[in-house]
């Protein structure tokens, strides 16, 4: 306790000896008609104080700021103040996971959705809390009116529903241009993979087709670039038109006359 109370008594001497060496090198030696005068040139007062040599340490004050003591500074700690759940503004999150504040978008947690949230500005800074007034994430307030701000753990991770549908088709409808078209579906539709691929799965479990016209289906679909439920529905009803209707059936060797050649040859029969 005794070695605690020599050091705040030596840290107060220092920073008391700070001030009176301003007090009796600065303002003793000027006069100021003004607080803008005070503020203009006391900076570059300090600056050149703090280029000399310190007459006890025999060293220079900015050196030893640069090299010693900035690398022991810890950060500021946040205000007790500031986070406390006072002067709190509530509003309810519809569907998409963000709150309004200045005609900017702040995002918060997927779970907020349809949800009362509280929120409250503090300098520049937006501090967000949830339904039972916990702190929940903070935001940098954005002077750019109409931004979104999104935070990186607010970003809703990809969903794998679609994995499921293609495991499934492809136990039903494996072909060889099947994996071709799976990733066309993924990279033309990124946000309604699972409800495509759904479509798609639920039309031809009502079909019932031959894993021979799925497989001309899904290869013309890949070569054309179609990868839509609505295109693939029209590929496969052209594809099934062409396979139900049956192909002409070339005659060789006939020969080809007229009427009266008929003609002709039923008054021969019929004289003879």
């Amino acid at each position: 306790m005794r070695r605690i109370i020599q050091l705040q008594r030596i840290f107060r001497e220092a920073v008391e000896n700070s001030v009176k060496f301003v007090k009796t090198s600065y303002f003793s030696a000027r006069s100021f008609t003004s607080i803008e005068e005070v503020v203009s040139t006391l900076p570059r007062w300090l600056e050149r104080k703090n280029r000399r040599i310190h007459q006890s340490t025999f060293r220079v004050p900015k050196n030893v700021l640069e090299d010693v003591e900035k690398a022991a500074l810890a950060p500021m700690l946040a205000s007790v103040y500031e986070a406390y759940p006072t002067n709190l503004i509530g509003v309810t999150v519809n569907n998409m996971p963000f709150v309004s504040y200045r005609s900017s978008k702040y995002s918060v947690p997927w779970d907020c959705c349809f949800s009362k949230i509280y929120y409250k500005a503090v300098h520049d800074k937006l501090l967000i809390y949830g339904s039972d007034r916990r702190h929940l994430c903070t935001h940098i307030i954005n002077p750019i009116k109409g931004s979104f701000n999104r935070l990186d753990e607010h970003a809703k991770e990809p969903s794998t529903e679609w994995l499921v549908i293609a495991e499934s088709m492809r136990r039903k409808y494996d072909c060889f241009d099947f994996q071709h078209f799976i990733n066309g579906f993924k990279k033309e539709n990124e946000r309604h993979l699972a409800r495509q691929l759904q479509a798609v799965e639920g039309y031809l479990d009502e079909k019932k087709p031959s894993i021979r016209l799925v497989a001309e289906v899904m290869a013309k679909c890949c070569n054309e670039l179609r990868y839509r439920f609505s295109q693939f529905k029209v590929v496969y009803e052209l594809c099934e038109a062409r396979l139900a209707t049956p192909e002409a059936v070339k005659m060789s060797g006939v020969e080809k006359r007229s009427l009266e050649s008929y003609q002709i040859i039923f008054e021969e029969r019929c004289a003879g």
